[in-house]
């Protein structure tokens, strides 16, 4: 099927963040060398993609690269064909096995992609269970061969629906939350069904219960299973899940949880990294069922897969009241030392409270800009930072500075902090930088109303009467701050993480099977 629009531009935004902060690419890896390829269920009257991956940490050119993909096993009725487009020109020989030369060089990135040239189809004559397997070659003159071998499995073709999502529910922080959630199959049985959480938007979330048949992961709600349900056509099945929102929610907000229906076959398959093999589920407890009662489990040796799951998600809003904010401050530091020598200056951020910071996945809550006090140069960077060569980081386009960034949520209490290593070059007393808090993303309303004055903290290298940590180290200076213009409130709380969540969905969950009706 379609990727969907809204992961496309997640990953593309993705890419490009670094660019847009300002931050110094990372230094080159070496590329790998394996190629993957996805199992894959075929389904009759759809096509489905041969998913070839190249595992990858940097860009990989080809140039007259050949792709040769093999069917094989008791496949009646499954064909190879070519891809509608993409770089390749492709010969069959017969309907079983396709050789594929590259019209251009073309590049993969580190998401590791290679462009579709084979698509698997199956006619009428197809059996539902049979099972075979298709092997990918690809060549390069000059460079290795890779291959590798994935499964093909024909399967019955479902379309699970999730209900209308509900109205906005509400809830305090502390407070209990019970999450309807539904689901229905049109004109087919389904054997069994997963309900998969997004569990990074689940932080404010946290169960308020725990099932036997569902997982968990540093106390977030990551699956349920329901594998002796059984889906009759047309009949709504429904499921209440209960909550709890954090005590240290932000208030007032929006919190989005997205809850996807998923098969159990395109469950136990891969159909999502987060799956079975990851979080086992607890295996203790209540059980938790769908509602009515599933009827006497029949036997289902045939696989099922899902053919439309734009159909599949339930995104929950919940709005939480009150009155509860966050506050950021920056840890500065004072350090001392004698021209040529290399001293640590811990600086960081600490949240104040009494709420967490928390942003999409694969963002940070938040950034401390360093500015480099004169005198000195950077020996050593710790993990998290990176140069800042211009973008809305650079505070200080005339100072050399750098961006340190914290994990996707920032913890009340909890400080962040980084080891920096500066060589001082010449002795010039009182020299002053600043460690500046700023929020991860631009226009992040958490903050607003906030206490502004403790963003930002004075670096200070050699200190008038020498004062600063023993051994030319120093830091965790968090009372350091230096009075200047405030950023602008911003305003329409929790409208940015509405439409983040939304973007961010199931990014992480890695598909296994690509079918285009």
């Amino acid at each position: 099927m379609p990727t969907h629009p809204a992961r496309r531009l997640l990953a593309v935004l993705a890419a490009a963040g670094a660019a847009t902060l300002g931050l110094a690419a990372p230094a080159d890896a070496a590329p790998a060398s394996r190629l993957d390829v996805a199992d894959a269920l075929v389904v009759s009257g759809f096509r489905t993609n041969v998913r070839p991956k190249l595992i990858t940490t940097q860009d990989v050119a080809f140039g007259r690269a050949r792709l040769t993909v093999e069917l094989s096993g008791d496949l009646t009725g499954v064909r190879l064909v070519p891809a509608e487009d993409g770089p390749w020109t492709c010969t069959s020989t017969p309907a079983t096995a396709l050789t594929c030369d590259a019209r251009e060089p073309f590049t993969v990135d580190p998401l590791g992609w290679i462009p579709t040239a084979a698509v698997l189809t199956a006619g009428d004559t197809a059996v539902l269970g049979a099972t075979g397997a298709v092997k990918v070659t690809l060549t390069d003159p000059g460079k290795q061969t890779l291959t590798d071998t994935g499964r093909v499995r024909v399967a019955e073709g479902v379309d699970l629906q999730a209900g209308i999502p509900p109205y906005p529910l509400t809830g305090r922080p502390g407070g209990r939350v019970d999450v309807p959630l539904q689901v229905s199959s049109p004109r087919r049985t389904v054997h069994g069904v997963a309900l998969v959480v997004d569990k990074p938007y689940a932080y404010a979330a946290e169960p308020f219960e725990r099932y036997e048949n569902c997982a968990y992961d540093d106390g977030k709600l990551v699956y349920c299973v329901f594998d002796d349900a059984e889906l009759q056509p047309d009949v709504p099945y429904r499921v209440r899940l209960p909550f709890r929102l954090r005590g240290d929610t932000y208030a007032p907000n929006t919190v989005i949880v997205d809850f996807e229906w998923q098969t159990l076959t395109d469950f136990q398959g891969g159909a999502g990294e987060d799956g079975p093999n990851q979080f086992p589920a607890l295996r203790s407890g209540p059980t938790l069922r769908l509602e009515p009662a599933p009827a006497e489990r029949a036997a289902a040796s045939v696989p099922q897969t899902e053919v439309n799951r734009d159909t599949n998600l339930q995104s929950v809003t919940i709005d939480v009241l009150g009155s509860q904010g966050a506050d950021p401050a920056a840890i500065g530091a004072k350090v001392s030392g004698a021209a040529g020598k290399v001293v640590h200056a811990r600086v960081g951020v600490r949240n104040n409270g009494p709420a967490a910071l928390n942003t999409i996945p694969g963002q940070p809550a938040r950034i401390a800009v360093v500015t480099i006090p004169e005198g000195a140069q950077v020996a050593t960077v710790p993990a998290g930072c990176e140069p800042v060569t211009g973008g809305r980081l650079a505070t200080n386009p005339k100072a050399v500075q750098y961006a340190c960034s914290t994990g996707s949520v920032l913890p009340v209490g909890k400080p962040v902090t980084w080891n920096i290593g500066l060589r001082i070059r010449r002795v010039v007393p009182n020299a002053t930088g600043a460690v500046e808090v700023v929020p991860g993303l631009p226009d992040d309303p958490q903050t607003a109303g906030n206490d502004k004055s403790n963003d930002k903290a004075a670096l200070i290298l050699n200190p008038a009467g020498g004062t600063g940590g023993s051994g030319g180290s120093g830091g965790g200076e968090p009372g350091l701050p230096i009075t200047g213009p405030a950023a602008g409130s911003i305003a329409g709380v929790g409208v940015v993480l509405v439409a983040l969540g939304v973007l961010a969905l199931v990014l992480t969950r890695r598909r296994r099977t690509s079918l285009d009706g």
